[in-house]
C-alpha cells in the first residue's frame, strides 16, 4: 500500500468550512497532518496523507465540498486565486513514485472535471502542455478567477479536463510533484518598483 501526500489549498479563512474539510479526510480514511489559513489572503491550506486506495476519493469529495461551500464570486483576498479549491498538489511519499502520482492525478482530474464540471488544469509533473509546469502560467497577480472568466475560451486558457465554462466554484489546478518549501516575506514599502527589484533578485 503506497502512501501521498496532498497539500490542498482553499479560498477561504472561514474556520467552520475548514472543519467540514477536516471531517471529510478523517471520515474518508486518510490522516489530517495540519491547516493553516490566513484571513488577509482569505485562503488556507491543509496537509494531509491518505493511502492509493482512499486519496482519490478522500479529494473528490474535498473538491466537491469546496463547492458547495464556498463562492467565488464573493471571493476576496489578496492571494492569487482561481476556485475555489484552487491547487490540488499530490506528493508520492515512501516508496510511492512520481508516476504513479500523476497517473492519481489524472483520475482525480478528470472525476472533478466531469463530474463536478470544474475546469481542470494539470500541472508540475502532470502538466500536459509543457507551459503549465508553472502555476502562474494560467494564474498569477494579474490574472485570476474574475479575468479568467472572460478569457477560459481562448486555446491558451482552455482547461485539460472538464468545460471551458466558469461557475461559482471556479476552476482547479491539478499535479503531481515533490515536496515544496513555501514561505511569504512581507516588505514594508509602497514604492512597486523596489518590490519588483527584490523579486527578481
Amino acid at each position: 500500500m503506497n502512501i501521498f501526500e496532498s497539500v490542498p489549498n482553499f479560498s477561504t479563512s472561514d474556520e467552520n468550512i475548514i472543519e467540514i474539510l477536516k471531517g471529510i479526510i478523517t471520515s474518508g480514511g486518510g490522516t489530517f497532518l495540519d491547516s493553516t489559513s490566513d484571513r488577509d489572503h482569505n485562503r488556507s491550506v491543509i496537509t494531509l496523507i491518505a493511502d492509493n486506495d482512499r486519496i482519490v476519493q478522500i479529494l473528490f469529495d474535498l473538491a466537491k465540498s469546496a463547492k458547495e461551500l464556498i463562492d467565488m464570486e464573493k471571493h476576496r483576498g489578496l492571494h492569487p486565486r482561481i476556485g475555489a479549491l484552487d491547487v490540488l498538489p499530490i506528493v508520492p511519499m515512501g516508496n510511492s513514485t512520481m508516476n504513479e502520482a500523476i497517473e492519481i492525478s489524472n483520475k482525480l482530474g478528470y472525476r472533478i472535471g466531469s463530474e463536478l464540471g470544474i475546469p481542470v488544469y494539470m500541472y508540475g509533473e502532470s502538466a500536459k502542455i509543457p507551459e503549465r509546469r508553472d502555476i502562474s502560467y494560467i494564474r498569477n497577480m494579474h490574472f485570476q478567477y474574475e479575468e479568467l472568466k472572460q478569457h477560459i475560451l481562448e486555446e491558451k486558457y482552455k482547461p485539460d479536463y472538464g468545460p471551458a465554462v466558469l461557475g461559482s466554484a471556479g476552476a482547479m489546478m491539478v499535479g503531481a510533484r515533490n515536496f515544496l518549501i513555501a514561505y511569504n516575506v512581507n516588505i514594508n514599502t509602497d514604492d512597486v518598483s523596489k518590490v519588483n527589484m527584490i523579486v527578481k533578485k
